[in-house]
């Protein structure tokens, strides 16, 4: 998988579909981070502390 330079307020990106051992899976989304040249995908508990974050901040608008 490629994942270019971008801005960082255009983040996090969702990728539509996971490679699942050797093979890419559609059913799936994730969301991944640049390290340097490395692609990191970024884990469900931390997804999950992301959203419930954002919605406890829009909550208190």
């Amino acid at each position: 998988m490629s994942l270019p330079a971008q801005e960082e307020e255009l983040k996090p990106f969702l990728v539509h579909g996971a490679i699942v051992g050797d093979r890419v899976e559609g059913a799936y989304i994730s969301i991944v981070r640049r390290s340097g040249e490395d692609s990191i995908p970024i884990t469900v508990a931390q997804i999950h502390s992301t959203l419930a974050a954002g919605r406890a901040l829009l909550r208190r608008g």
